[in-house]
């Protein structure tokens, strides 16, 4: 019961989360929440299911984060 609260809530965010973006700044960045919602799972998992890191994961994770980073500057550069 608890883990459909938490999968509820977190959806829910996540839903106003893509729609304030999509609304804000456009497509691009709505696909940009795809990896974050991943990196998510990952952290809330392991902190509320108590699940292990392990090492692959914090390593994705952190590739994931660079990706996004560069596309996020990518489409700055493109605004200005």
């Amino acid at each position: 019961m608890l883990a459909s609260l938490y999968g509820g809530c977190f959806s829910a965010v996540t839903v106003y989360a893509v729609g304030w973006m999509a609304k804000k700044k456009g497509p691009v960045f709505v696909s940009i929440f795809n990896p974050v919602n991943l990196i998510a799972t990952a952290i809330i998992s392991s902190i509320v299911l108590a699940e292990q890191m392990f090492v692959g994961r914090i390593i994705g994770a952190f590739v994931i984060l660079i990706g996004i980073s560069f596309v996020l500057w990518g489409k700055m550069g493109e605004q200005t």
